[in-house]
C-alpha cells in the first residue's frame, strides 16, 4: 500500500525490525507526526503491544482528538498478553490519556466511531477493575458504552 500510494510509513522503534519495509519515520512518546500541515502528538501506550501508539490532534478550536487504535475500546482497554502488560496499558491510559487530556477530548478508539469524552469528575481517573472493565469511566462520561 505504501509503495502504491507514496504514503509515508510511521512506527515505534519496537516494531521497525518486524515490518516488511523500513518505516520512513520512527516515533517515540512525545514525538510528532505531521500529516500535511497537521501535527499529531505521539502517545506511546505500552501493554496492548510493546510499540502501540496513539496520535493526538489538537484542533484549531482547541478540542483534542485522540486516535487510540487497539489500545482503547468502548468498554475498556485492548487485549494485553499478560497481567503485567495489562497493568502497563492501564497505567499508560490513565497517566498519558485521562490525566493529561481535557474533558472536551474526542476519542476515536479501535477502528470504530468517534465518541466524545465528557467526564464530569476528573478527580479519580482510575475507574478500571482488574479485568479491564472501565464501567466507572463510562458512568463519568469518559468513554462511550
Amino acid at each position: 500500500m505504501a509503495g502504491a500510494t507514496s504514503a509515508r510509513t510511521v512506527a515505534h522503534p519496537h516494531y521497525a525490525p518486524e515490518l516488511p519495509l523500513s518505516p520512513d519515520l520512527l516515533v517515540e512518546h512525545g514525538g510528532t507526526v505531521t500529516v500535511g500541515d497537521c501535527p499529531l502528538e505521539v502517545i506511546h501506550l505500552r501493554g496492548h503491544t510493546p510499540g502501540s501508539i496513539a496520535l493526538l490532534h489538537r484542533d484549531t478550536d482547541g478540542t483534542p482528538h485522540l486516535f487510540s487504535g487497539d489500545s482503547l475500546f468502548p468498554g475498556g482497554v485492548g487485549r494485553a498478553g499478560s497481567p503485567e502488560d495489562f497493568r502497563q496499558l492501564m497505567d499508560d491510559v490513565e497517566q498519558r490519556v485521562f490525566d493529561q487530556l481535557p474533558d472536551e477530548t474526542w476519542f476515536t478508539p479501535d477502528t470504530g466511531t468517534t465518541p466524545r469524552s465528557a467526564p464530569s469528575d476528573r478527580t479519580s481517573p482510575n475507574g478500571a477493575s482488574a479485568d479491564g472493565d472501565l464501567t466507572d469511566q463510562h458512568d463519568r462520561g469518559r468513554l462511550p458504552k
